[in-house]
């Protein structure tokens, strides 16, 4: 039997980032900006074994606790109110996958936010499909690395195109290539 230990967690120091998860002894802090202190962390943790094993199990029962489908919904909907409140009205929804549980959640989105008055772009793969709002295209690859600046350019180009008032990168990859913009969406 292959034995699999829980996922370690090394978080930045941003604000509501690490606070909770170091607290709770789920993670091992590292200066952000700073790949010193990130390998520093890195290589407190393979030391440990046990330890990492400790805190990927405090990782895990942090997530499940604070990050259940109902609490991550009514922090969408809170965020969405608020924004539309403040006389946003134009969204952007980015996802790099064409199938599964994010596209469906772009899907439910753009259709509500549609329904609601918003005007909603997405950005997909060309294999995702009609979707509500005004579609654009990107395909993203996630295994080859020599292209991820050109998914980030592409990324800016639409948001410089739609000008959107709210970008919403769902997943990693997204979330990714929208930092590497090294500015805010």
């Amino acid at each position: 039997k292959a034995r699999v230990s829980p996922p370690l967690l090394v978080v930045c120091d941003l604000e509501n980032v690490a606070a909770t998860a170091v607290a709770s002894e789920a993670a091992l802090p590292f200066r952000t900006g700073d790949a010193v202190s990130l390998a520093e962390s890195i290589l407190r943790a393979l030391a440990a074994p046990a330890a990492g094993a400790a805190m990927g199990r405090a990782a895990r029962e942090l997530y499940l606790r604070d990050h259940t489908p109902e609490r991550t919904l009514e922090i969408l909907e809170s965020t969405y109110r608020s924004v539309a409140r403040a006389g946003a009205h134009e969204g952007l929804h980015v996802a790099e996958v064409s199938h599964g549980g994010v596209i469906s959640l772009v899907r439910t989105f753009a259709e509500q936010q549609v329904k609601a008055g918003f005007d909603v772009h997405v950005l997909t793969p060309p294999d995702v499909g009609p979707l509500a709002g005004v579609g654009h295209q990107w395909s993203p690859r996630r295994r080859r690395l020599a292209s991820y600046p050109a998914y980030a350019l592409r990324l800016r180009e639409v948001v410089a195109a739609v000008r959107p008032d709210v970008v919403h990168l769902h997943s990693f990859f997204p979330g990714l290539f929208g930092r590497m913009l090294r500015h805010p969406l």
